[in-house]
């Protein structure tokens, strides 16, 4: 399952005619009652809701580790200031002379991240006398 496709079914709706549709009293009143924590409060109510309660606090709890694994891995594709001084310093490059004396090298190719997130590139730097200039492209 992608993280962009849910898989979930609305528990209301705030528009159409649909039979699952509140009023916005309605959802003022539900968000008040959560503020307030009444349903923490009313021994009655918390006895009849506690399984609800509990399954949303691990919902919580689950969607909570989540993020954290979704935030440790969101910059798992950028190169590391070690990475970038490697590339830099790398001796396994191929080089040609051109027309006038410019010469252009390409590094070994470069891959960023694993599996189907994996990004592929190489580094190609032109250099004329005192003048170096590099690109880096992304392979498709």
């Amino acid at each position: 399952m992608a993280l962009d496709t849910p898989k979930y079914s609305r528990m209301f709706s705030e528009t159409g005619s649909d039979g699952d549709r509140i009023t916005s009293d309605e959802k003022t009143f539900l968000e008040g009652k959560h503020a307030d924590n009444s349903y923490l409060k009313d021994a009655q109510a918390f006895k009849y809701n506690a399984a609800l309660l509990l399954q949303l606090d691990n919902i919580t709890k689950e969607l909570d580790y989540l993020r954290t694994k979704i935030v440790a891995n969101e910059d798992k594709t950028t190169i590391t200031s070690a990475q970038a001084t490697a590339i830099t310093a790398n001796t396994a490059k191929v080089s040609l002379v051109g027309g006038t004396g410019t010469s252009l090298s390409f590094s070994e190719m470069i891959v960023t991240g694993s599996g189907s997130r994996a990004t592929y590139s190489i580094i190609m730097t032109a250099v004329d006398g005192e003048v170096s200039k590099s690109v880096t492209l992304t392979l498709t």
